[in-house]
C-alpha cells in the first residue's frame, strides 16, 4: 500500500513538473515571439515581403529586412575621395531574393551642401549606373529621377545574373548630409522593392 501511495505521489509530482515545464516553454515562446526572437521570414500568401525593422545607429537609419542582415565593411571612391561604409545584405526565406542597403560616409572635403539638386541627381545617376555596370555586370539599364524623403534621388532598373538566372533588380540612391545611401534588390518584384525601400527612415 505504501508503494502504491508513493507511486501515486510520484505520478502526481511528474504531472505537476510536466505542466510547469509546459507553462515555462509557452511563456518563453511568447517572450521570444513578442521580441522578434523567433520568426519565419518569408513571403506572405500574396507574395508581398514580410519585413522586420532593423536599426543602424551608426549611419542614422532604420529599414525593414526580411531576415537579419549580414554586415560587411565597404569603401568606395566618390568624386575622387574615398568614402567608407558598410553593406547590409538580407535574403527572403527560401528564395534567392536579395535585399541590400549600402551606405558610405563621404569625406568632409566634399561638401555636398554646395551641390544643386540637379548636380546631385547627375552624381547619383553616374554612381548607380557604375554600380550595376561594373559590380553586377548588368544589362537593360533604365535610369529615372525622383525625390525620396524630400531629397533628390536616382532610381535604376536593370537585369543581372543571380543564382544562375537573369533577374530584375532595382536601385534607389540618395544623400543625407555626408552619407550616401543605396537601397537595392535583386530578384524581387517591383512592388516588394518599393515596400522595402519605403520602409527606410532616418532615426533623427
Amino acid at each position: 500500500m505504501v508503494g502504491s501511495e508513493q507511486l501515486q505521489k510520484g505520478l502526481t509530482f511528474n504531472r505537476i513538473i510536466n505542466k510547469t515545464y509546459a507553462r515555462l516553454i509557452a511563456i518563453a515562446l511568447i517572450i521570444l515571439i513578442g521580441f522578434g526572437g523567433w520568426k519565419i521570414y518569408s513571403l506572405t500568401q500574396n507574395n508581398k515581403i514580410s519585413l522586420d525593422p532593423y536599426v543602424v545607429s551608426k549611419y542614422n537609419f532604420t529599414i525593414g529586412f526580411p531576415s537579419v542582415p549580414i554586415v560587411d565593411n565597404l569603401s568606395k571612391k566618390i568624386l575622387g575621395n574615398l568614402g567608407t561604409g558598410a553593406a547590409y545584405a538580407s535574403y527572403a526565406h527560401n528564395t534567392n531574393q536579395q535585399y541590400v542597403v549600402d551606405v558610405f560616409t563621404i569625406p568632409s572635403s566634399v561638401n555636398l551642401n554646395t551641390f544643386s539638386d540637379q548636380k546631385l541627381i547627375e552624381l547619383l545617376t553616374i554612381e548607380e549606373e557604375a554600380v550595376v555596370t561594373l559590380s553586377m555586370k548588368a544589362s537593360d539599364i533604365n535610369t529615372s529621377q525622383t525625390t525620396y524623403l524630400g531629397r533628390p534621388a536616382a532610381q535604376v532598373q536593370f537585369k543581372a545574373s543571380n543564382s544562375g538566372s537573369t533577374q530584375t533588380g532595382y536601385i534607389r540612391g540618395f544623400f543625407n548630409g555626408q552619407n550616401y545611401y543605396i537601397i537595392y534588390t535583386l530578384g524581387a518584384s517591383k512592388s516588394n522593392f518599393n515596400i522595402f525601400a519605403n520602409s527606410f527612415r532616418f532615426n533623427q
